[in-house]
């Protein structure tokens, strides 16, 4: 299955200097990837590219295919992009994962020395 997201990308015409972990949605007719050009990095959800970070984690989607979730980094700050919503900053976050109802994520950060798992509502 991947070798056949990345053949996709391809036939779209966009070229990156390279590409990372390609996920479906749900219903399989969308794929969403991270992408490295230059010094920046970003996810790519069908053919709409992403805000530009200086790292991103592998997308996931929610369970109805509507949001696409990633942990990403810049300056130092760690935060979690759900669609268009940017949760706050911590020192260091993992790619989160999100509630069978897609209504939250969950996801490890840390700040400090104090760690959690942390839930963000999306509604």
């Amino acid at each position: 299955m991947e070798r056949t997201a990345l053949l996709w990308v391809i036939r779209r015409g966009s070229f990156f200097d390279y590409t990372f972990q390609p996920a479906f949605s749900p219903d399989g007719r969308t794929v969403a990837y991270g992408a490295r050009d230059g010094q920046h990095e970003f996810v790519v959800v069908g053919d709409k590219k992403g805000e530009e970070f200086a790292g991103v984690s592998n997308p996931t989607f929610s369970p109805d295919g509507k949001t696409v979730a990633y942990a990403a980094w810049e300056d130092r700050r760690n935060f979690i992009i759900a669609g268009d919503k940017r949760g706050e900053d911590f020192d260091h976050v993992e790619p989160p994962i999100f509630s069978p109802d897609g209504k939250k994520l969950a996801f490890y950060a840390v700040r400090g020395k104090e760690i959690w798992w942390k839930v963000m509502k999306l509604e």
